[in-house]
Parts: C-alpha cells; structure tokens; sequence
C-alpha cells in the first residue's frame, strides 16, 4: 500500500509540474536527521528540563511515509527529562525565501495511545531568526501560525499543505516545526514528520486539458489516502 500511494502521489506531482513552472525550495526526506544541521536546519528545545531533541525516525514505532523504513524525524514526550509539565521542541528549516505563490506539503502522524501530541507549523519572517523565546509558551519571531495538528490516537499518516497566499513580496525565513504537549504526566507519546517540500510556483494557469489530469492525478491520491 506504501508503493501505491507513492505513485500515485508521484504520478500527481508529474502532471502538476507539467503544467506549472517549480521552483522547489526545499526537500527533506530525512534520511539522515544527523545530517541536519550541516544543511542549515536548527533544533532548539526550551521545554522545562530540556531532553531528547527531534530524533532520526524509530521504525519499531512507525514506519516513514516513503523511504526506509526509519527515514522521518520524530519528537516525542521525552523533550523533557521532568516528569510532569510542558513540552516545546523546535525544528527549525534553512533560512528560505518565500513568495506569495510558495506551498508547505508535509507528512504528520501521532503514535496515539490515548496520549495527545501536538504538532504546531509556524513562519518567522525575520530572515535567519532562530528565536522561539526562551520558555514553552512563547513563540517569539515564529508569530504566524500556519497548520497545527492534534491526536491522541494513531491515523497513519497525514499529508498537509500551506500556501503562503498572503506574502506581499519574496520574504526570508524560516518555518518552525514545533512538538508541543502540555503536561507530560497526562498527555505526549510519539510524533513523526516526513517528506518536507517547499515550492514556488512562477507560471500558475495550467492548460485546460494538464489541468484536468491534475485534478484527476490528485483525487487518485485522495481515494488512495482515504482507503489507507
């Protein structure tokens, strides 16, 4: 089913990028989250009792949603060394340069278990900002809240997008992936992200006849998702 849905989802990227001119700006598998910092990506933990970082992918608890088997990074309730109280554990992209035509596609799953675990994706437009503030409630520069998502029971994965359709002009910055929990001694478990992309689209009317087969590409993957 892992097989099927990647072509499908590849099939659908062919014909989107058939009838748009792409710019990817970034693409992060995760094959290695050791590698990370080297290619411009920051972490930065200010949980109380800060912990484990975002960590290369554990198989034993999920599988990636595309790749081997380990290849996501993972957050998980052991961001702090304390038993009880708040988590917030950044994963910061490469500084980018983003315009009103840019999409955020990203692949989100909860190890579940009763236990709620909460993804936040924010945007800081101050260029190469690292600044999240310097407790679990603050945010600092990463004021703009693009997607949360939120389970406390195992869905698979879950893919989701953002268009940063509200850009006056190109902006450098960087988006935040931020794990967050709120009390550790109820709630937290297991979070994975995979298959990070980043675009800019620089000639947006398709041909009628390319922009059907997107349309039909991209229902293929919905029904494909929806069945998985």
């Amino acid at each position: 089913m892992r097989t099927r849905k990647l072509l499908v989802a590849l099939a659908a990227a062919s014909v989107w990028a058939s009838a748009h001119a792409v710019d990817v700006v970034l693409a992060e598998n995760f094959n290695s989250v050791a590698a990370l910092p080297a290619a411009g990506w920051s972490f930065v933990n200010v949980s109380p009792s800060p912990g484990q970082p975002w960590a290369q992918g554990n198989a034993g608890n999920f599988t990636a949603a595309a790749g081997p088997d380990n290849s996501y990074v993972a957050a998980s309730y052991l961001s702090t060394s304390a038993l009880s109280g708040p988590v917030s554990n950044w994963l910061l992209t490469p500084t980018l340069t983003l315009t009103s035509a840019s999409e955020l596609i990203f692949f989100v799953r909860s190890a579940g278990q009763d236990y709620l675990d909460t993804l936040e994706v924010r945007f800081s437009a101050n260029g190469s900002s690292t600044n999240v503030g310097t407790t679990a409630a603050s945010v600092g520069d990463f004021t703009m809240l693009l997607k949360s998502y939120a389970s406390s029971t195992d869905n698979g994965w879950v893919g989701l997008t953002y268009t940063f359709s509200g850009l006056a002009a190109p902006t450098q910055g960087r988006i935040g992936f931020r794990y967050l929990v709120g009390d550790v001694a109820t709630d937290g478990n297991y979070l994975g992200l995979d298959s990070v992309v980043v675009t800019g689209i620089t000639t947006a009317v398709p041909e009628p006849a390319a922009a059907f087969l997107l349309a039909l590409g991209l229902s293929g993957l919905w029904l494909v998702r929806r069945r998985g």
